[in-house]
């Protein structure tokens, strides 16, 4: 192709020998050069239909083979690819294959853009805790590591990949554990391992089953590294990787797991939210027969439910409402927000929400039944007609606020009025949530009753918490709330 100095030369003793002019041939003799060009193809951008058109393709070595080396092409003037565009190259014998954009060449003469592309081998499905799946490319490269490690390059147009995602690819059907990520500005690439085993854990009464990485571990405590892919015989350490979401990061020292049949313990675990991920340590533990579903893996997986109703009588006006307060306790160990499913015998009659809120609908009698697991609890409903209508409204009032520190009390006063009159007569009835209650059993919440419309809350815990205090009118036909609070514990000494 002509040189800018032979064009010079060539326009010597012309009048008119301008960078214009000069720039002008060399564009024309270069426009020449790519319409003849042996290597000529096109190009598209996956996701830009507006970026399209032809190149000359430099290196074509491999322009057949899918899993070709980086390559460079050339294009006429704005082309418009941008850097990390991710573009199909349509060679003579109909082989489409996408590449990343990595790098753009600029030269001296802006008479044609020159850009490095790289090959996108696999197109994967990013998988993340609270959104959809999304498809992205990218290629894979062994890591050389005895674990199974790959570095995931992706293109960043659709989304950017974090610590702590999964990325699944169906042609081999294994997904891998993102564990870092390397942002560089011209082709990022994700560290990342294949998962090999699915942990199962119960937090707050619901099991949950979350793809992991588990490693042989047995010399962690030495700080050598030794790490082997699986799990083999006669380990006594081992260390599981998860992604941080509102479940592994309530795993907590001491929680038992069931892996490959035998009981582990974790001994440590090391998180921090911007990494997005969790590290379990797991040293050996003893099965349990009498609690563990080794067969399922889940370690206390055998459940021992007991539930209990606040009333297994009640009586209910027509149109009135009923809350179901229930506790309910899992091998003894009270659980908080269990999964109560409830059901009406008869729904023409009463009918219950999925939260025990229970509804009259015409006189009559029903059962409401709450169920966990193979357990359940009746609750006997007389509907009653509808009386006339007074005016009752409630007052109450704390001594010392909502805010207790440690050893610090409030007095709760509850007062009642009828159509305007005060009922001397009214009988109040309270109930905590189950971390209240538990508080209580314990001795770290002290209540003291000091008349029948007035309670005492004292905190004896050194312990930063909250309760729920729910207060009823005991004598009240539907056992109307007059209060649902929460309260603060402050802790201290």
């Amino acid at each position: 192709m002509t040189s800018i100095n032979k064009l010079r030369k060539r326009n010597l003793s012309s009048s008119t020998n301008s960078t214009d002019d000069i720039y002008g041939q060399y564009l024309s003799d270069y426009q020449l050069y790519f319409d003849n060009a042996l290597n000529k193809t096109k190009y598209k951008d996956k996701y830009n239909n507006n970026i399209n058109g032809e190149c000359v393709l430099l290196d074509v070595s491999n322009n057949n083979d899918k899993n070709g080396d980086e390559k460079w092409i050339t294009t006429l003037p704005n082309s418009n690819i941008e850097l990390l565009s991710i573009i199909s190259l349509e060679f003579a014998k109909d082989l489409t294959q996408y590449w990343v954009v990595e790098d753009k060449e600029y030269l001296a003469i802006p008479s044609h853009d020159k850009f490095k592309i790289s090959p996108l081998f696999y197109s994967g499905v990013l998988k993340r805790y609270g959104i959809n799946d999304i498809s992205i490319d990218t290629k894979v490269i062994d890591n050389d590591a005895i674990v199974k490690e790959k570095k995931i390059y992706y293109s960043p147009k659709v989304i950017t990949v974090e610590r702590g995602d999964y990325i699944y690819y169906g042609y081999c059907d294994k997904t891998y554990l993102v564990t870092d990520v390397q942002n560089f500005t011209d082709l990022p690439f994700a560290d990342s391992t294949e998962c090999n085993h699915i942990l199962k854990y119960i937090v707050d009464g619901e099991l949950y089953s979350m793809l992991s990485v588990v490693v042989n571990n047995p010399r962690f405590t030495l700080g050598l590294k030794s790490e082997v892919a699986g799990i083999t015989e006669g380990d006594d350490m081992l260390r599981v990787k998860v992604p941080f979401t509102n479940s592994t990061k309530k795993i907590y020292r001491g929680q038992r797991f069931i892996i490959n049949g035998q009981a582990w313990k974790a001994t440590k675990t090391d998180y921090t939210v911007d990494k997005g991920l969790i590290t379990i340590l797991l040293g050996e533990d003893n099965i349990n027969p009498e609690i563990d579903d080794v067969e399922l893996e889940i370690a206390n997986g055998k459940h021992a439910y007991s539930i209990m109703l606040n009333s297994n009588t009640e009586s209910l006006q027509e149109t009135g409402t009923y809350q179901i307060s229930t506790t309910v306790k899992d091998n003894g160990v009270i659980i908080t927000n269990p999964n109560i499913t409830y059901s009406s015998s008869d729904e023409t009659i009463v009918t219950v929400s999925d939260k025990g809120i229970v509804s009259a609908i015409k006189i009559g009698n029903a059962i409401i039944t709450a169920t966990i697991g193979n357990v359940s609890s009746e609750l006997n409903l007389t509907v009653i007609a509808k009386t006339s209508q007074n005016v009752v409204s409630y007052n109450n009032s704390w001594s010392n606020g909502l805010n207790l520190n440690y050893n610090s009390a409030s007095t709760l006063v509850c007062t009642k009025t009828i159509n305007g009159v005060i009922d001397s007569s009214l009988k109040i009835e309270y109930s905590f949530d189950a971390n209240g209650q538990a508080l209580i059993d314990k001795g770290l919440l002290a209540i003291t009753v000091k008349s029948d419309a007035s309670i005492q809350i004292r905190n004896k815990s050194t312990t930063i918490s909250s309760v729920s205090l729910t207060v009823k009118d005991s004598l009240d036909v539907n056992k109307r709330v007059i209060l649902s609070q929460d309260i603060k514990l402050l802790g201290g000494v």
